[in-house]
C-alpha cells in the first residue's frame, strides 16, 4: 500500500530529474559548437592547462562555483516572479531564472568537458558520477510507461484529426479558389 502512494512521488522526482538532464542534453551540442570556435579553442587550451596543474579538490571547487553564484540569483528570480503586484515581476523573474539556468547549465557543461579528467581522480565522484548515470537509466524507465501512453494517445489522435484535418483543407482550398475566382 505504502509503495503505491509513492509512486506518484517517484515518478514526478523521475521527470523532474529527466527534465534536468533533457536540458543538460540540450545545451551540450550548442555549447560544445561554440567551444569549437578559434577564439573558444585557445581560452579551452588554456583552462585546461591551468586546470591539469591544481589538485583535484581545487578543480572541484572552479567546477561547483558557477552554479554557487547563480543559486542566489535563481532564488531571487523566483521571489520576483512570486511578487504578484504587477504581470510583469512574473514574467520578468521567470526570465531571469530562465536565462539563470540556460547559462548556468552552459557554463557547467563546459566546465564537466574541460574538468572532466581531473574530477575522475576523485574516488567519490567517480560513485557519484556512475550513480547519476543509473540515475538517468532508473528515471527513463520509471517514466517510460507514461511515455508509451501519451505515444498511444497521441497516435489514437492523430488518427482520429487525419479525416478532419484532410476535409479542413479541402474546406480552406475551396474557399482559396473561389477567393481567387472573384479577383478576377
Amino acid at each position: 500500500m505504502f509503495r503505491k502512494l509513492l509512486k506518484p512521488l517517484w515518478v514526478l522526482l523521475a521527470l523532474l530529474f529527466l527534465l534536468e538532464a533533457w536540458l543538460w542534453d540540450l545545451i551540450a551540442p550548442p555549447v560544445a559548437r561554440m567551444v569549437a570556435l578559434i577564439p573558444w579553442q585557445r581560452f579551452k587550451a588554456w583552462l585546461t592547462a591551468r586546470i591539469e596543474a591544481l589538485p583535484a579538490p581545487w578543480v572541484l571547487v572552479l567546477f561547483v562555483l558557477p552554479d554557487a553564484v547563480l543559486f542566489p540569483v535563481k532564488l531571487g528570480a523566483l521571489w520576483v516572479a512570486a511578487q504578484g503586484q504587477f504581470a510583469g515581476h512574473g514574467l520578468i523573474g521567470m526570465a531571469v531564472f530562465v536565462i539563470a539556468k540556460i547559462s548556468g547549465l552552459a557554463v557547467t557543461v563546459f566546465l564537466f568537458e574541460v574538468c572532466r579528467p581531473k574530477l575522475m581522480e576523485l574516488a567519490w565522484f567517480c560513485r557519484a558520477y556512475g550513480w547519476v548515470q543509473q540515475a538517468r537509466v532508473w528515471a527513463g524507465l520509471q517514466v517510460a510507461p507514461i511515455r508509451e501512453e501519451m505515444r498511444l494517445i497521441l497516435a489514437r489522435l492523430r488518427l482520429f484529426l487525419s479525416p478532419t484535418r484532410a476535409s479542413l483543407m479541402r474546406l480552406v482550398e475551396r474557399i482559396r479558389s473561389k477567393m481567387h475566382q472573384r479577383g478576377h
